[in-house]
């Protein structure tokens, strides 16, 4: 294996770092791959009361990352992210943006929920039931079910420009190693981010990156 100073590590690939590292949160919302006309609308919507977007499924889905797109659009708004086993203090703010609801009990939700706000929210949980009893509209998205070969193309190929050194050519994921990453991992975006990152350790030259 070829030794690289540590600055220069990817340098072989045109790349500034490995493109499947974990990204810094300020950057992830602007890695989303969210349908802008979809975008719009909500954007819209949430800047009124009374409306409730959530994102739902397993992690590693994608459920953070298209939270963290949208909060782009109101920084000022608060983010609360829920940890195992915490119970942390929720300010008022609208829209609220709430990750990992399902760690919050159900009675505070259903009052959190009858706030003079709106809502955008991930969880492994459906909340339609206590958001529409507090009055809400709501609309509920599934990430792992828009995932299809051309949509992680997209999510991969951004990853890769966002981590592009300067001009010239930089590795892609060929359709058949999608169509591969899909058969093995699913929906399981966090898994084929994993998976690629070691394949990127691992390459010597921009046409050896291939699973």
């Amino acid at each position: 294996m070829i030794q690289r100073r540590a600055g220069l590590a990817f340098s072989h690939l045109n790349l500034r770092r490995n493109p499947f590292g974990e990204p810094e949160r300020s950057e992830r919302g602007g890695l989303a791959i969210v349908d802008a006309g979809a975008r719009v609308k909500w954007v819209r919507r949430l800047r009124e009361p009374g409306f409730a977007l959530q994102f739902i499924g397993e992690a590693g889905r994608g459920k953070s990352t298209h939270l963290l797109s949208l909060h782009r659009h109101f920084p000022d708004s608060p983010f609360v992210y829920v940890g195992e086993g915490e119970r942390p203090r929720i300010p008022r703010g609208a829209p609220l943006f709430l990750d990992e609801a399902q760690r919050v009990g159900r009675r505070r939700l259903a009052r959190l929920f009858r706030r003079d706000s709106s809502f955008v929210i991930g969880s492994h949980r459906d909340h339609t039931g206590a958001l529409v009893a507090a009055g809400l509209e709501v609309v509920t998205v599934h990430p792992a079910n828009e995932l299809d070969p051309a949509k992680l193309s997209r999510i991969l190929e951004r990853r890769i420009a966002w981590a592009r050194r300067g001009p010239g050519p930089v590795p892609t994921v060929s359709a058949p190693d999608v169509l591969a990453l899909l058969r093995q991992h699913g929906s399981d975006i966090r898994a084929i981010e994993r998976r690629l990152y070691h394949v990127f350790q691992k390459a010597e030259r921009i046409e050896d990156v291939a699973l």
